[in-house]
């Protein structure tokens, strides 16, 4: 790369201090991920500090929430339990080990939204899912239709998973909110929130009330993760993104994810045209697993394109302008090309 693009890349890649905020040095985000061959993931901390990233993202707190101050239960079973124990000391061992390692001064956990209990879905299904919702967004949805946002025991069971988590892990720095693939953890289920009858209204409600109790009451950073697939959809519509987030307002701790690419990390694609849209602060998503291009078995370089745009498209936009816009808050590597992070996913 010519010297200004090597420039840039430091730049971006510079860790920040404790004390700076998100908006004095752009956070460089990396996530957890298992190494392959040795089922272990605390190399990464040190191979990320050392790479330059300067915030980690790791494990769902999906599975590591009991919610036992919901009346009814207990969620989980024995078996059940002993998996929910494990995960809940995967993360911990992810924030200690995050907190002990110079130059990394952020942890993100991350949450499917929504995923909750199989079995308090079920008991609450009558005040938490919306009969009238024939459409939602889930790889392991209720049998008894979409849980809906608009319900207000489903507002109540997410602030007590919200209570509990911050009461189990208070030295978590925010929660990365994934939008558009749910896939529940283990002995969960669960759908985005979003109703194709009120698609801008039902997102927008759910990012305010996110606005509100984790940026406002808790001084934590949220991370939306704009992650549908959809020309239609907030994702990769500009006007749609624009209508969403128009119904929310700013806040130094509300960031969106937006992929780099329209739709998914595919090379045929366009370049996502809600980069730089709206007044909020977003970080770019990329995508350096390759997960579409071999996951590290033949070459497969993307940096140059990120950065500089990729040849193939006219007008080349990447990082270099997406940097220089008032919007850009960061960048968000996806390391891990089968996205396989300990917590998501799997029974």
């Amino acid at each position: 790369m010519h010297r200004l693009h090597v420039a840039l890349c430091i730049a971006l890649m510079a860790p920040r201090a404790a004390t700076q905020s998100l908006q004095s040095q752009p956070p460089v985000v990396a996530w957890f991920g298992e190494n392959r061959v040795t089922g272990s993931w605390l190399g990464n901390v040190t191979t990320a500090a050392a790479a330059g990233y300067n915030t980690m993202a790791g494990t769902s707190i999906c599975g590591t929430v009991t919610l036992v101050s919901v009346p009814g239960g207990p969620w989980y079973n024995a078996t059940e339990m002993r998996r929910v124990e494990e995960q809940q000391a995967l993360l911990q061992a992810q924030v200690d080990a995050v907190r002990a390692t110079p130059g990394l001064n952020a942890f993100w956990a991350s949450y499917e939204a929504l995923s909750f209990p199989t079995r308090l879905v079920s008991a609450y299904a009558s005040e938490m899912v919306d009969p009238a919702q024939k459409k939602c967004i889930g790889y392991r949805r209720s049998p008894h239709g979409c849980i809906s946002f608009a319900r207000n025991r489903t507002r109540e069971v997410f602030g007590l998973l919200l209570d509990e988590t911050f009461a189990s892990y208070p030295r978590l720095d925010g929660i990365v909110f994934r939008y558009g693939e749910n896939s529940p953890c283990a002995y969960n289920v669960g759908n985005a929130p979003w109703d194709p009858a009120r698609s801008v209204e039902s997102l927008a409600e759910f990012i305010g009330v996110l606005r509100e109790e984790l940026c406002v009451k808790r001084n934590k950073t949220v991370v939306f993760r704009t992650w549908d697939t959809s020309t239609d959809r907030i994702n990769a519509n500009r006007s749609v993104y624009e209508a969403v987030v128009g119904r929310v307002q700013p806040h130094p701790r509300l960031l969106f994810s937006i992929k780099h690419t329209q739709l998914d990390f595919w090379r045929r694609t366009h370049t996502n045209p809600t980069i730089g849209a709206g007044r909020h602060k977003q970080v770019i998503e990329a995508c350096i697993g390759n997960l579409y291009q071999g996951m590290g078995a033949y070459p497969s370089y993307i940096g140059d394109g990120l950065v500089n745009g990729f040849p193939e498209l006219a007008p080349r936009i990447g990082l270099a302008q997406w940097a220089t816009q008032p919007t850009y808050a960061g960048i968000f590597l996806v390391t891990q090309g089968s996205f396989s992070f300990p917590g998501v996913g799997g029974g």
